[in-house]
């Protein structure tokens, strides 16, 4: 029972798929998890479900979250997305049971590498994340870390700042304490970058399109506002730096705002600014990469430790005094120089999750464009203006098999066809400096990022093959080689060019039965290559 609200609230509330739970407000809640499903998943796992996850459970099913989230990990410091708490018959990614399979897959392969024979019960229960980035389990194997809670978060090698592999991190002893740790680190109703803003436009619309009364809404909304962390009273008292957390809340704020004043009287009050404050970047460098000079000129004045390559977090000009200051401090001029030139680049970073149109929601929209998209024209055009610009170069950008569209993945076919269009683009403004831009297009490739797919697209790729006149699916040396092609002098008078690697699939035709191959073996340049799990489960 909330002390917060009334008996006849919470059951008004719950009209509106909105819930209580642990004092943090759940939206679009579905009913109660039945009590035969319950015995179903306790069946799967090494020990009882914890007592929080039941009370959780038998209140509902599943939702939505609106709160920040923060961990260690790697010594990176993490913001983890906890928006969803999954249950069954959802979409893709937050299906409940599709990911119990996906766990059960992991440990069965994890046992099988240990040359051991998986006993069939989980010791992690996933419950909720954020798609396929994000996830949040409890332990349901017996022992002192039965109920709590654990986090992972997707790694991203070569990203800077970022994870460089998965991170794991326990967040809270029980389920309980981890929903106390969910907080608002900005206030939503002045912040539209807010985490809780979701919050006020689910009450806005219950109200506008379902009769929710305004004075109910409003409750919810101060309800959902005590979760605010408050670090300007300590700041007032002088008491900040005797909490890390909160000194680190008022320094974002401070960055975020370019707020020097600010930055200056948290230096009065003790604060250090060399420890990381967005995965491993420090202050300094949040500070540039949000173009917040005055605040980085404050930081400077207090001593904060500068990086190598602090001259590259900037994608606007600078002021002069400001470079000048980082150079005094041992900011290189020129990193590229430093080792030795750039002769090319393969921009292959992406990541995207499978689902309908329909069910992408903007952040994940985002998310797969900014990498896909926004993160090649970042690289090419730091890469031409840096370097290959004086000294010419060749650059090779990763598409898909886009032609026709990409259902089920639209979001990256998008990303994709854009840098198309990028890669046609700089090809034509870049080659008098000597730059050639091309592109490959990879299409179904035998790779290890088909086992990070949930058990229905698993079994949606086993069967792709067929869909290919060669038959069979590539392999990482064949997209290699085509890489490797477009970098190299032999193909100097190739530019504005696309290589497709995808065995013919845009070709076949449904007035055409594909027939068995004969003949064509696949070509591996990797002596050290692991074909995907799934196609040993054929």
């Amino acid at each position: 029972m909330s002390e917060f609200f009334t008996s006849a609230e919470l059951q008004a509330l719950r009209e509106h798929r909105i819930a209580v739970f642990a004092d943090r407000l759940l939206i679009d809640v579905q009913p109660p998890l039945p009590d035969a499903r319950i015995a179903e998943i306790q069946a799967l796992c090494e020990g009882p479900l914890p007592p929080a996850l039941l009370d959780l459970w038998r209140l509902t099913a599943g939702g939505e979250l609106a709160y920040d989230l923060r961990a260690q990990m790697d010594g990176n410091e993490e913001a983890l997305s906890w928006s969803e708490l999954f249950y069954d018959g959802s979409d893709h990614y937050r299906d409940l049971q599709g990911w119990i399979e996906h766990e059960q897959e992991c440990a069965q392969d994890a046992a099988a590498e240990d040359g051991a024979t998986w006993n069939g019960k989980l010791r992690y229960l996933p419950i909720g994340g954020f798609e396929y980035c994000d996830r949040i389990y409890v332990a349901v194997e017996p022992g002192p870390q039965a109920g709590s809670v654990v986090a992972w978060k997707q790694g991203l090698p070569g990203w800077t700042h970022a994870l460089q592999q998965d991170g794991i991190a326990t967040i809270a002893p029980d389920l309980h304490a981890a929903f106390a740790a969910l907080r608002l680190e900005t206030d939503p109703g002045e912040d539209e970058n807010s985490t809780g803003l979701r919050v006020l436009e689910y009450l806005d619309e219950r109200v506008s399109d379902h009769g929710m009364p305004q004075a109910l809404a409003d409750r919810v909304a101060a309800f959902h506002r005590r979760a605010l962390v408050d670090w300007r009273g300590p700041l007032e008292a002088g008491t900040l730096a005797d909490t890390p957390s909160l000194a680190t809340l008022a320094l974002q704020h401070a960055l975020s705002h370019d707020d020097a004043g600010l930055v200056r009287r948290l230096s009065a009050q003790g604060m250090r600014f060399d420890a990381p404050l967005r995965g491993s970047a420090q202050p300094l460098d949040v500070a540039l990469m949000q173009h917040a000079y005055a605040a980085a000129q404050a930081l400077l004045e207090a001593g904060a430790p500068v990086s190598p390559t602090a001259l590259h977090r900037f994608d606007r000009q600078p002021p002069v005094a400001l470079v000048a200051a980082l150079l005094a401090h041992g900011a290189v001029a020129d990193a590229l120089a430093a080792h030795g030139g750039l002769d090319g680049v393969f921009n292959c970073a992406g990541g995207q999750f499978p689902a309908p149109l329909d069910q992408i929601s903007l952040n994940g929209w985002n998310a797969v464009v900014q990498n896909n998209l926004h993160g090649t024209f970042l690289v090419s055009r730091e890469v031409y203006t840096q370097h290959m610009r004086q000294h010419g170069g060749a650059i090779v950008n990763m598409l898909a098999d886009i032609w026709g569209g990409m259902p089920g993945m639209g979001h990256s076919g998008a990303a994709r066809a854009g840098v198309w269009n990028l890669t046609e683009t700089a090809a034509c403004e870049w080659a008098h400096a000597g730059v050639r831009v091309n592109a490959v297009a990879p299409g179904w490739i035998a790779s290890s990022g088909m086992d990070s797919y949930d058990e229905h697209y698993r079994g949606v790729l086993r069967e792709l093959k067929t869909k290919v006149p060669l038959q069979r699916f590539g392999t990482e040396a064949e997209l290699a080689a085509a890489v490797v092609f477009l970098l190299s002098p032999a193909a100097a008078f190739i530019n504005g060019s696309v290589i497709r690697v995808d065995g013919g699939v845009p070709n076949a035709r449904h007035s055409w039965n594909l027939q068995q191959a004969e003949r064509g073996q696949a070509y591996n340049g990797f002596p050290q290559y692991v074909p995907p799990s799934l196609f040993s489960e054929d």
